[in-house]
């Protein structure tokens, strides 16, 4: 069962205007989607990628936790 293990941190910092989605462990072949109710998403990343913005969502594929 321990490969169904989710664990998440998502810090918001106000004076930055950033929050910062850190999934450290996410169960094999899971996607996370971050609906953002802080505004304008203005970018998103991956393990150093970049991401497609889609509105104020944020989509992290199967496999990458990430920032946005």
């Amino acid at each position: 069962m321990d490969d169904e293990v989710f664990e998440i941190d998502v810090p918001h910092d106000p004076a930055e205007r950033t929050v910062t989605v850190d999934i450290t462990r996410a169960p094999q072949g899971v996607r996370f989607v971050y609906p953002c109710c802080f505004g304008t998403v203005r970018s998103v990343s991956a393990n150093d990628q970049e991401l497609t913005v889609t509105g104020r969502t944020c989509g992290y594929p199967p496999g990458h936790g990430g920032s946005g």
